[in-house]
């Protein structure tokens, strides 16, 4: 088993991809046959106004809410989740049309994204606050585990 550390330093700011907003990826992972793609991208993007997601087709992703009120997201069938809570996981196609309506302010949300043909995350996913730390951990289909810890109020 092997441990990594990614200090903050290694973060990196970036415009989402249908550029109404932006992103701190705070991991990626490589995609072992697409090197200009990733198989696994852990990131916290501030949104600050409702907007649509961007479009990642082949890419399964999670989000979950840090901080703020909360969002309601509407699927393209017409179903909405309501991220509300820290810790509330919505699960989703990359490519699903999904519009983003914001509950209050502006707020924080951690998104995990994993390649398709690479992997898969499956649960028990845990989503949980503990004293000022925020927690997420999954084991993926390729046998990797990983748990992931963010400092809150950063």
């Amino acid at each position: 088993m092997s441990v990594q550390v990614v200090p903050s330093s290694a973060f990196i700011t970036m415009p989402w991809a249908n550029g109404q907003g932006q992103t701190c990826q705070l991991f990626k992972l490589v995609h072992p046959l697409k090197p200009d793609q990733f198989a696994l991208r852990l990131s916290v993007a501030t949104v600050s106004q409702g907007s649509p997601f961007s479009s990642f087709v082949g890419i399964d992703r999670q989000l979950s809410l840090l901080e703020g009120d909360g969002m309601v997201l509407t699927m393209e069938d017409g179903s909405k989740h309501i991220l509300d809570v820290p810790g509330k996981v919505v699960e989703f196609g990359g490519e699903v049309k999904v519009d983003c309506e914001l509950i209050g302010g502006v707020l924080r949300d951690f998104n995990v994204m994993v390649a398709r043909d690479w992997g898969t995350a499956i649960g028990p996913f845990e989503y949980r606050i503990v004293k000022e730390e925020w927690v997420w951990r999954a084991v993926l289909k390729t046998g990797a585990s990983f748990i992931f810890t963010l400092e809150l109020g950063n």
